[in-house]
């Protein structure tokens, strides 16, 4: 923009030069006024069509490529590999607690037995306590009783049998319990388990029952049958409880009709009731 006005100003100043030298000349050589208008005019008209040509614009740089922002990847985090802690396991704590009441607190009397059998005790010996020495003598094998007792953790027992009084009556002939004390629930258990009569008296031809029984903490049923002079299968069965400390042992003997499970067990659970109701005291 600053060249064109110069230029303009340039043909403007040779115009005005140009009329003076007509003038002039017109004062030397007379030159008409029509000549000096026509002079004017020309320069005028030079000026109008001069053509003014701009530089060509600047060159621009040729195109470079554009740096594509790569995103640079950013490393992930992996989880951190969670250690196992050793979170402790809530268990309940074992009741250990025995029974120290007398084993005779429990024993099996007249009015838990069938009133139409007339059962009665015929003689002292038929009742009473039944200590771990009276039980070495009454074993067959001695050595297989003190190794009974030291294994069991016996402590005592009391026993009492009774005999029917009315011999027409259905019933077993004899029937009874016995009630063992031990140390612990584990003595207890192991002396069911293996020193039943299916185990240790191997000179008879004890059946362990297929029973399902729902007595104590652990029980089992097992049988004899043997034939008498008559001919007649007389059965001594017998049913077996362990209740913490405790065992319970009850049997009926007589003719095999007449020797039902459902009896020898309702004795056993009758005596497990006094028992389970006892006080319970730390080992």
């Amino acid at each position: 923009m600053g060249r064109k006005r110069t230029l303009l100003l340039v043909l403007l100043l040779a115009g005005l030069l140009l009329a003076c030298s007509v003038s002039r000349k017109d004062a030397d050589q007379g030159m008409t006024q029509a000549e000096i208008q026509a002079a004017i005019e020309q320069t005028f008209s030079a000026r109008a069509t001069a053509t003014f040509t701009a530089p060509p614009p600047p060159t621009a740089p040729p195109a470079t490529a554009i740096p594509t922002d790569t995103p640079t990847p950013v490393p992930t985090l992996e989880d951190p590999t969670l250690v196992p802690t050793d979170i402790p396991t809530a268990t309940a704590t074992p009741d250990l607690r025995v029974i120290l009441a007398d084993p005779s607190q429990f024993q099996l009397k007249k009015d838990d037995l069938p009133w139409r059998g007339e059962y009665t005790v015929p003689s002292s010996d038929w009742a009473g306590p039944y200590t771990n020495d009276e039980l070495i003598a009454a074993w067959d094998d001695p050595v297989m009783a003190r190794q009974y007792l030291a294994e069991s953790g016996r402590v005592t027992g009391y026993e009492v049998y009774y005999q029917r009084g009315n011999t027409s009556a259905p019933l077993p002939q004899e029937i009874g319990c016995s009630v063992i004390q031990f140390k612990t629930a584990e003595g207890a258990q192991m002396a069911l388990n293996n020193y039943n009569f299916t185990i240790r008296d191997l000179d008879h031809d004890w059946v362990l029952a297929e029973v399902t029984l729902d007595l104590g903490d652990a029980s089992l049923a097992e049988y004899l049958d043997e034939v008498d002079s008559g001919g007649n299968i007389r059965r001594e069965y017998w049913v077996e409880a362990a209740y913490r400390n405790y065992l319970v042992e009850c049997y009926a003997w007589g003719i095999m009709v007449n020797v039902t499970p459902d009896l020898v067990e309702g004795m056993v659970q009758t005596i497990l009731e006094k028992v389970q109701a006892a006080e319970l005291s730390a080992p």
